[in-house]
């Protein structure tokens, strides 16, 4: 393509088109990534929950409950999920998510023997959950090949 055949008038026409394009094209494969991350944090929840033989969502304040949702919300965060995101997937508000990952890393500088327990146990279990997922499932799903390899989300 020979550039200097398209008057300037021209040329920002096909600018704007390319970048209304490109713009579509992102949020196309973001709302796919936020679509893949929901899905899998709805599932290692579920799977959390039924290995330990607790409801992580629930607002139960003992220490199982608190520690394993404090190590699952960073590790979602990590993932690269938003906060609200992650808020959704425990049926809680963003400010929750935030409060969750302060005590975590709080935790973790402490180093609390009971803390430290817990969120090795799920840390574990978050392990075995990923090995058991890629055995099981396809090599790349619909959404993975729209959005890419979504084994490190990436935070926008």
């Amino acid at each position: 393509m020979n550039l200097s055949q398209y008057t300037y008038t021209e040329l920002l026409q096909i600018r704007r088109e390319i970048n209304t394009e490109l713009l579509f094209r992102s949020e196309t494969t973001y709302n796919n990534f936020k679509q893949y991350a929901f899905i899998y944090a709805s599932e290692l929840i579920d799977y959390i929950n039924k290995s330990e033989n607790i409801d992580v969502t629930k607002m139960i304040r003992r220490e199982i409950f608190t520690f394993s949702r404090f190590t699952l919300m960073n590790h979602l965060y990590e993932k690269g999920m938003n906060k609200s995101d992650i808020g959704r997937a425990f049926e809680k508000d963003h400010a929750t998510v935030i409060n969750g990952l302060k005590q975590y890393k709080e935790l973790s500088e402490t180093n609390f023997d009971r803390f430290i327990g817990v969120r090795n146990r799920i840390e574990d279990l978050i392990i075995k959950f990923n090995h058991d997922k890629t055995k099981t499932e396809p090599i790349t799903t619909d959404i993975q090949a729209q959005c890419g390899e979504a084994t490190q989300f990436n935070r926008h």
